[in-house]
């Protein structure tokens, strides 16, 4: 049972520095990302027009970071990053298989977090 909690403590802290460095890396760009081809590129600029839809996720992605790492609101964090990690995961399942290992990676520990805290949403209705 220790040893499950600090695995997942583990990964809680390793997902929350992921989301904060990709977060804060879309607005620095400190580390270039690799192009995608056609369709994923297309739809990767028309996100990027619209204005408002990447800086939402940038966003989430800090902010769901931060909680993670500091250990507060950890299960509305993880509701919260949760279709945005299966939409990462579905983009690249679909569009840009190059990095669709991190992407399951991320929807993974999106999930096993959730689930570790599972009796904290019985209270959501169903």
């Amino acid at each position: 049972m220790q040893l499950r909690k600090t695995i997942l403590g583990i990964i809680q802290r390793i997902f929350g520095l992921a989301l904060l460095f990709f977060g804060i890396n879309k607005i620095f760009q400190f580390v270039p990302l690799p192009a995608h081809q056609g369709f994923a590129q297309s739809f990767l600029e028309h996100l990027t027009q619209s204005v408002y839809i990447m800086p939402i996720i940038m966003m989430v992605q800090i902010i769901v970071g931060a909680s993670l790492l500091a250990n507060r609101y950890v299960a509305l964090a993880l509701v919260i990053m949760f279709p945005i990690s299966l939409n990462i995961f579905l983009f690249h399942a679909f569009h840009a298989q190059a990095a669709l290992v991190p992407a399951t990676v991320f929807l993974i520990w999106n999930s096993a977090l959730m689930i570790s805290r599972k009796d904290a949403y019985k209270a959501l209705p169903v």
